[in-house]
Formats: structure tokens, sequence, C-alpha cells
């Protein structure tokens, strides 16, 4: 049993750690593409959550985003918008890579261990 919860924490790590380099990346390439900040944050979301969603579907699972309540997307753009404000700061470009990529790893990895997450609308509970 252990092995497995083991496991679990393993392939969440990888995820939080693959979800914030494709935040960053997507939203370093948008504004390239004519997005302004606000738009870069969001397609920067749209790519991290998308990758994990795509894993999921090609895995045969339900994606992740969309049965569980923890921080994953709110997480992603968290982190994307903070990526964005740095870039106006002119602060060197390692900063501005890894303090959101390790803030959106982190808040991801908080919210699994503590089960922190956003509120679930479930029409049953009506």
């Amino acid at each position: 049993m252990g092995h497995t919860l083991q496991n679990y924490r393993l392939v969440g790590s990888f995820d939080a750690a693959g979800m914030a380099l494709f935040v960053i990346t997507g939203t370093n390439v948008a504004p390239s593409a004519g997005a302004n900040d606000f738009s870069a944050a969001i397609i920067g979301t749209i790519s991290g959550v998308g990758g994990g969603m795509i894993r999921d579907v090609l895995a045969n699972q339900i994606p992740g985003v969309l049965k569980s309540g923890h921080l994953y997307a709110a997480a992603a753009f968290a982190g994307a918008l903070l990526y964005v404000l740095i870039l106006s700061l002119s602060v060197s470009p390692a900063l501005a890579l890894w303090i959101p990529a390790l803030t959106i790893f982190g808040l991801r990895m908080l919210s699994l261990h503590y089960g922190w997450g956003m509120p679930k609308f479930d029409a049953r509970d009506q």
C-alpha cells in the first residue's frame, strides 16, 4: 500500500514540474505572436493544463483537472501572471524563469499534500 502512495507522489511531483515548465514556455512564446500580458498568461495556463489533460486522455484516464478540486489551473494561472509581472521588472532571465516555475510547482505540491483546492459545484447537492 505504501509503495502505491509513493508512486502517486512521484507522479504528482513530475506532473507539477512538467506543468510549470509548459506554463512558463507557453507564456513566454505568446507575446511573439502578438499577445498582450494577460493573454500570454491565459495561453500559458492553457499550455500547462492542456498538456496534463492530453497525458491523461492518452493514458485512458479522466483528466485530473476535471475530477479533483486540487489547485491545478489556478496554480498555473498564478504562475503565468507572476511570470509576466517579473518580466516587466527587467530582472535576470534565470530569476524570471525559476521564481514562477517554483511557485507553480510549490502551489501544486502543497495542494496535493494538504488537499487545498478550489470549491467544486456538484448538481447532485442541489
